[in-house]
């Protein structure tokens, strides 16, 4: 769980991870008590997984909890997550980072973390979650949101629907695309 730990030179690895493991669970029990009893989730191991996706996916804490109920919804509705960190997780296995965009074949590979391929959560967490991660999950944002897309600014534009996303999709990647600079043939001058 990240957090600000305290450890002598002697102690043994095993010490180490009990004391990060033991402060998810302390974590995980806490939250556990807030969950809505209409969540689609029902276990610690699948509060877990979402919050390692949100932990993935959030630029800030403040929206941790949109995202939450935007994966949410989308279970709910039995839709893909279709979480792009899910897919970068089953490309590397979590053991590096992707030094690329995420490609269409990317997104189809049959892979068990790939959330555009599999519906539901991935079998296990794509990374250690934040304790805003896990409490987003079990409190998340009253939204009918069933989806989202990074904006310009570096935080998210959520939407009700595949229209509205497009339109904010195509926004985002024109904003990507490097003007060409308008060149004033009259203030040019060759010598």
């Amino acid at each position: 769980m990240p957090s600000t730990y305290f450890f002598s030179y002697s102690d043994q690895k095993e010490q180490i991870i009990d004391q990060m493991r033991n402060l998810m669970s302390a974590n995980l029990d806490k939250v556990m008590q807030n969950l809505a009893p209409d969540s689609p989730l029902k276990t610690r191991l699948e509060v877990l997984r979402l919050a390692s996706i949100i932990e993935k996916e959030a630029g800030s804490n403040a929206e941790k909890p949109i995202i939450a109920a935007v994966f949410i919804n989308r279970l709910k509705k039995n839709m893909k997550l279709q979480a792009d960190p899910t897919t970068i997780y089953a490309l590397t296995e979590g053991k590096f980072k992707l030094a690329r965009a995420l490609t269409k074949k990317d997104l189809l590979q049959e892979l068990p973390y790939n959330t555009y391929y599999i519906k539901g959560l991935p079998p296990g967490p794509i990374s250690c979650p934040s304790l805003k991660s896990l409490e987003a999950v079990v409190k998340p944002a009253k939204t009918d949101a069933l989806f989202f897309v990074v904006d310009v600014k570096g935080g998210h534009n959520f939407s009700n629907n595949l229209n509205d996303h497009n339109r904010f999709v195509e926004t985002y990647r024109k904003s990507l695309k490097v003007p060409e600079p308008e060149i004033d043939p009259e203030k040019l001058s060759i010598r």
